[in-house]
Parts: structure tokens; C-alpha cells; sequence
């Protein structure tokens, strides 16, 4: 689906139909990892100085999506990420509401304050690729669809 979005618009935008989110496509060229984004709800900020990843924002501050990816140098299991992502968010002030392990990797949600938070990391062989998306909490359903997405479409070229 992807391809065919960028072979139809080569500039990377794919408007998803009827929810007048527009949609573009990120790929980090040092890890070969790939994820849609919501482009009508955050732009892309320049990426890491070590290539890593990218953070890409609203010009309001409503949202946030965070990419990126890191060798799992510790050789840490999926449990024990998932367990050090919930410290980092739990040590920001984040409520953890939703857990779930996956076959490679895991997921977390939760709110903190007024904003919502979704992670997915997935353990590709000696490092791991995760994004999280930050919201207004008070969008929870309208951004059940935009979560279903970035999950769908995070993924890896090894």
C-alpha cells in the first residue's frame, strides 16, 4: 500500500479516505526501519544527529510522534524493555493503562496530565525500532485510528 501511495504521489502523501488525516512516509536510512505518519498532524523535525531516528511535531504542541531505533547492546528481552519504557513514562509522570507483550516486542499506553501516550517497540535481531505518539487525552477515541495506522505500518527492510 505504501509503494502504491508514493507511486501515485511521489512527494510521499497518502490521504486516508474519510478521516481527513493525511498520511506520509518516513524511512531511517541507518537502521532500515519505515513508518507512516500522520503529515495534516505533525511535521518532521530534522533527524537525530546520529541518524537514529526523528521526532516529528504540531506547530501547537497537541501531538507528538517520536521515532527511533537502538541496538540492543544489553541484549535486553522484550519483557525487560517493556519494563524500562514503563520506568521512563511511569518517571515522567505517566500512568500506565494498557501492557502487552507481543511475539517481538510490546506495547504500553497511558496518559500523563492532559496527554495521552501509545508505545510500540519491535526487537529486530540486535536492536529495536519503537515510536511513541503523544496526544490530548481528551482525543483518546479520534485517535484510536491514528494508532491503528502507525502500528500497521512500522516496520523494518533486514
Amino acid at each position: 500500500m505504501i509503494l502504491c501511495a508514493l507511486a501515485l504521489n511521489p512527494a510521499g502523501v497518502a490521504s486516508s479516505a474519510g478521516s481527513g488525516v493525511e498520511w506520509a512516509f518516513y524511512r531511517n536510512g541507518r537502521f532500515g526501519y519505515a513508518i507512516e505518519y500522520p503529515s495534516s498532524l505533525v511535521t518532521a523535525q530534522p533527524e537525530s544527529a546520529n541518524g537514529d531516528g526523528r521526532v516529528f511535531t504540531s506547530t501547537t504542541g497537541d501531538y507528538k510522534l517520536t521515532v527511533w531505533a537502538s541496538f540492543n547492546v544489553l541484549e535486553l528481552n522484550r519483557q525487560l524493555l517493556r519494563s524500562e519504557a514503563i520506568e521512563y513514562w511511569k518517571s515522567n509522570g505517566g500512568v500506565i493503562s494498557y501492557s502487552t507483550l507481543l511475539r517481538n516486542g510490546f506495547q504500553i499506553a497511558g496518559r500523563s496530565g492532559n496527554l495521552a501516550f501509545f508505545q510500540k517497540t519491535l526487537i529486530i535481531e540486535d536492536w529495536y525500532v519503537s515510536f511513541a505518539w503523544e496526544f490530548p487525552a481528551r482525543e483518546k477515541r479520534a485517535m484510536e485510528p491514528v494508532i491503528a495506522r502507525l502500528s500497521r505500518s512500522l516496520r523494518h527492510d533486514n
